[in-house]
């Protein structure tokens, strides 16, 4: 993001639309990188529960 794109942006939206973009794509950015983490904790959490059912089931 430069600063002319966004001299542009603050002139025909005004400080609302920079406001609008900026929160756009750091939740675009974020969200994937935040579900991403949640998808591997939650396949390590599962591979700790089969693990902890195993040893349990064992002896």
């Amino acid at each position: 993001m430069n600063s002319d794109y966004i001299l542009e942006v603050l002139i025909n939206y005004g400080l609302a639309g920079i406001v609008v973009y900026i929160f756009y794509k750091l939740i675009s950015n974020d969200l994937r990188d935040v579900r991403e983490s949640i998808d591997k904790l939650r396949n390590t959490i599962e591979e700790l529960i089969k693990a902890i059912y195993r040893s349990n089931t064992r002896g």
